[in-house]
């Protein structure tokens, strides 16, 4: 009796470690859709963001702030390899999980840069879940 009741308590300790949906979303290899190239890779971190579009090249590293379980900053973007659009030291990025599913998310992101031309510009996108494993 006293073992059914301690699989039961563990049990239901280890379903709700995991009340927060974003936690799937935090760490992993994305697909991002909508972005104007069928091949953009995202790999996340808890601390840093890499992007790779291999059809051109490019590659970048940002450094990541969470500032809650569902939202995340991104900035201080470094090009590692090919090029691309105008890109500042300064510029971050603002990313809100939106929504959860078993394929991937839903976001919206918003830019802040000193560029006027780019502050303030949202973008609502898709990332599909990649690899499930999480990077360190």
């Amino acid at each position: 009796m006293l073992r059914t009741i301690i699989a039961i308590h563990c049990l239901l300790f280890a379903c709700a470690g995991e009340t927060d949906p974003c936690v799937r979303a935090r760490t992993g290899r994305f697909a991002d859709l909508g972005q104007g190239h069928s091949d953009y890779i995202l790999t996340r971190s808890e601390n840093e963001l890499i992007e790779e579009i291999p059809s051109i090249g490019l590659r970048t590293r940002s450094r990541l702030v969470w500032s809650d379980s569902c939202t995340y900053l991104a900035f201080d973007r470094t090009i590692l390899s090919g090029s691309s659009m105008a890109t500042q030291p300064t510029d971050t990025l603002l990313v809100r999980i939106l929504r959860i599913d078993e394929q991937g998310f839903d976001y919206l992101a918003r830019l802040s840069s000193l560029d006027p031309s780019w502050n303030g510009r949202e973008h609502r996108g898709r990332q599909l879940f990649l690899d499930p494993a999480v990077i360190r």
